[in-house]
């Protein structure tokens, strides 16, 4: 392929993603600042969205094992705040045993679709939303 010809079809793959990209950085700053309470202001998100992107890359630099070393660390911290809530939360293990072993659907978790008249469950709603970002 000509110089010219690969130099254009990267330029245009570049210029393809800076839609998508600028979507998840201010999403981003919208989830901080929801988070935050609104302390910290959807401009300020997207900037520490921007400064974790580039720790990301710099971690990368000194070495793949800081890498794996970092997201081991982010995983530990996501497992720890999940087991610190689950630890405040009403469910007993017993209760949560026999939820993954026999799910159940509560009846104030199925509601009416507003557009389609039809019952809809709100865990199918979280699990989409969840997948679409």
């Amino acid at each position: 392929m000509p110089e010219e010809k690969a130099h254009s079809s990267i330029g245009s793959a570049h210029l393809a993603t800076y839609p998508c990209i600028s979507q998840e950085v201010v999403g981003s700053g919208i989830a901080i600042n929801l988070l935050s309470n609104a302390r910290v202001p959807v401009w300020a998100g997207c900037i520490i969205t921007g400064l974790d992107t580039f720790t990301f890359l710099a971690v990368h630099y000194l070495g793949v094992r800081y890498l794996e070393a970092l997201i081991c660390l982010l995983i530990g911290t996501i497992s720890f705040c999940f087991f610190l809530n689950w630890g405040y939360s009403p469910p007993t293990g017993e209760r949560l045993l026999v939820g993954w072993l026999l799910p159940t659907i509560q009846s104030w978790a199925v509601t009416q679709n507003l557009i389609s008249r039809k019952p809809t469950i709100q865990v199918f709603t979280a699990i989409r939303a969840g997948f679409a970002p």
